[in-house]
């Protein structure tokens, strides 16, 4: 699978992805289920799940890479996970 987001992109991407899903847990726990939880469950996964895989649909929709060594010319084996 070809890689379109960059190392600090994954990063940030984790950490928000931890950050929504941890509140949106709360969010469940403290009011129950709601739209706002569910909300902050399913883009926080969403988010974590695309940091680890280093692939973003969205962005190939968009035509969007900010994988540095992706446009280098830098093929898949070489790319750190």
């Amino acid at each position: 699978m070809k890689h379109n987001i960059g190392k600090c992109e994954r990063m940030l991407r984790v950490a928000f992805g931890v950050l929504f899903v941890v509140n949106g847990w709360g969010m469940l726990e403290g009011y129950g289920p709601g739209v706002a939880s569910s909300f902050l469950l399913i883009v926080g996964a969403a988010l974590i799940i695309t940091g680890v895989f280093s692939y973003c649909p969205i962005n190939v929709m968009l035509g969007h890479n900010s994988c540095k060594q992706c446009k280098e010319g830098v093929t898949d084996e070489h790319l750190p996970i």
